[in-house]
């Protein structure tokens, strides 16, 4: 979604921080389900800190984007490899 005044253009996304749990993972498939009607730009998935949370970042940006249909992404820090990026789950 795109909310236009006078001067800018702004856009809407949102963010996830990825579950611990298989029903929490469940929950959030769900949650961006509802969040998608309002047409967001693209969802974006955190890293914990020191990139904790890598794995589960990855797999839950690779299932917003096979069922959900909004564009998901990490934001993508230094020490992250595009070979790393690539890589198949």
């Amino acid at each position: 979604m795109t909310i236009c005044d006078d001067q800018q253009k702004h856009s809407i996304n949102f963010e996830f921080f990825p579950p611990k749990t298989e029903a929490g993972q469940a929950k959030l498939v769900a949650v961006a389900n509802v969040l998608a009607a309002e047409q967001p730009e693209f969802f974006s998935v955190t890293y914990g800190a020191g990139g904790s949370t890598r794995d589960g970042t990855r797999r839950t940006v690779l299932q917003l984007n096979n069922e959900v249909g909004v564009p998901a992404a990490p934001p993508c820090p230094a020490w992250v490899t595009r070979a790393r990026i690539c890589a198949p789950c």
